[in-house]
């Protein structure tokens, strides 16, 4: 269905990014012929699959959705799809399209290895703050619980956590995984990339250990005290939520001293 007019397409961007959906805005910028739709159409996909309004339907409008779908997963920047409907089969109109495609990615990004409590209340809060969460953990069970049905999940394990993740500077790490051995090996790793900043569930003794185990992986002082371990405010937090709420205000913290 296509948008009734332009204020129903801002209405339609405005929701999402209140919700933090990261989106693809695809505009028919030139056409020809008998082409489907004419120049000023509009389509919104998202990261949950949604569409919004149309740019012709059909074959063209399925490659569309395919190509913005790959954006979304690999955050590229903004690209032109020409079509010559010409070569396609019977029943597709004649004409030429070119279709403008835009990615809306969110900045504020949030990795989360582990999906126990403390992590499901910090994707609980989150979701409501325009963030855009990744949760990767290597039991299915908990990455299907309702609470990550709007995060990205990632079912693999720590040690092939490379394979499966892209770590940027804008990206934030929590780590809170099942047992200190997976905690270590994940930092042991993220480590190594050009991570926003990395946080770590734990006490100040497992923060003493941590330490003592990066040294002997060859990690400098410098490095290691960019960790925040144990993570969080302190706010004398007992509960999971608690626990959440201070973490995530020191995300908060941390972020608006960026800007």
């Amino acid at each position: 269905m296509e948008f009734k007019d332009f204020s129903d397409f801002l209405k339609t961007v405005e929701g999402l990014d209140s919700e933090g959906k990261e989106f693809v805005i695809c505009t028919v910028v030139d056409s020809t012929g008998s082409s489907p739709q004419k120049a000023g159409s509009k389509m919104v996909v998202t990261c949950d699959d949604r569409c919004f309004g149309t740019v012709g339907g059909g074959v063209v409008e399925s490659e569309v959705i395919n190509r913005a779908k790959m954006m979304l997963k690999e955050k590229t920047p903004p690209q032109v799809i020409r079509f010559d409907l010409n070569n396609f089969d019977v029943g597709v109109c004649g004409g030429s399209m070119s279709i403008f495609l835009e990615g809306i990615y969110s900045n504020k990004e949030v990795l989360i290895f582990g999906a126990g409590h403390v992590a499901e209340a910090v994707c609980d809060i989150l979701s409501k703050l325009s963030y855009r969460i990744t949760v990767f953990d290597n039991r299915s069970e908990r990455l299907n619980l309702p609470v990550f049905k709007n995060c990205e999940r990632i079912c693999a394990e720590y040690s092939d956590l490379k394979n499966h993740v892209k770590i940027t500077t804008n990206t934030d790490i929590l780590i809170m995984t099942p047992n200190h051995e997976y905690d270590f090996l994940v930092v042991k790793e993220v480590l190594k990339e050009n991570y926003g900043s990395i946080g770590v569930l734990g006490s100040h003794k497992k923060r003493l250990e941590l330490h003592e185990y990066l040294k002997n992986h060859g990690f400098a002082t410098n490095e290691i005290d960019r960790i925040r371990i144990p993570v969080g405010l302190d706010i004398g937090s007992k509960n999971p939520y608690e626990i959440a709420i201070s973490i995530i205000a020191e995300l908060i913290k941390m972020r608006s001293r960026e800007r």
